[in-house]
């Protein structure tokens, strides 16, 4: 199974019962060397955590995940952490990200801890059908709609307490992408941060499609249009 298989099969696992073997935790040590940013402009470290140093989790492991606080740092953390949850699920580890969770890890000299994706050996399945997924119609992400494949299939990105903040825009050549502001409880609740990292989520899933259908996704800031209750992301070629 590879990474665009997994998007129609991966869900959030939060019962676990056993910890990956030591070649796993090697192997996943191994691949976040290969991890790809977003913005290779901003100082990141993830670190694999234990039993000794995880708090207030469902798993006894984690990847710690720090950063500079700059520029769109919450963006490249989701871009980046989701090759992780990817590369999990496709070695038959569950995962989950924890927004909660706690470490005694101190943060790197320069950094701050943005977020936390636990994981282990899942309780019971794995994956999880595509007709399992409640996901909004791509009509009501897209504004005035258009049909596109790939959009049809990002859908399927997880994000914080289901918010699916993904908004899109036709801009000619390219794709407009938006971040739809969560209502007033949902924003003191600290979703709105969390929905940035969402969106970085959803760029990995978008590179993943577009690898798989033979193209390269191509991020870049563009001279989109204001549009109100909506953040100006990014934008994608078509």
């Amino acid at each position: 199974m590879d990474f665009y298989e997994v998007i129609t099969k991966r869900r959030s696992v939060r019962k676990y019962s056993a910890r990956p073997s030591k070649e796993q935790l090697d192997g996943l040590r191994e691949f976040l060397r290969t991890v790809k940013p977003l913005d290779a402009g901003i100082r990141v470290e993830m670190i694999v955590a234990g039993p000794e140093s995880v708090r207030k989790t469902h798993a006894d492991d984690a990847v710690l995940f720090y950063s500079e606080s700059k520029g769109d740092y919450l963006l490249n953390c989701g871009y980046m952490l989701q090759q992780v949850e990817f590369y999990l699920q496709t070695h038959g580890i569950g995962v989950c990200w924890m927004g909660m969770g706690k470490t005694t890890f101190e943060a790197p000299e320069g950094t701050e801890h943005v977020i936390m994706l636990t994981f282990g050996i899942a309780e019971g399945s794995l994956y999880r059908e595509a007709g399992d997924f409640k996901r909004k119609e791509l009509k009501q992400l897209v504004h005035p709609y258009f049909a596109n494949d790939a959009l049809e299939l990002a859908r399927y990105a997880p994000s914080a307490v289901n918010t699916q903040p993904w908004r899109f825009r036709d801009g000619g050549d390219c794709i407009h992408i938006y971040q739809a502001e969560p209502g007033f409880i949902l924003k003191i609740a600290g979703v709105f941060r969390m929905n940035c990292i969402d969106m970085g989520i959803l760029l990995e899933f978008l590179a993943v499609i577009y690898e798989h259908n033979g193209k390269t996704a191509v991020f870049a800031k563009s001279d989109a249009p204001k549009i109100s209750g909506l953040t100006y992301i990014i934008s994608i070629n078509k």
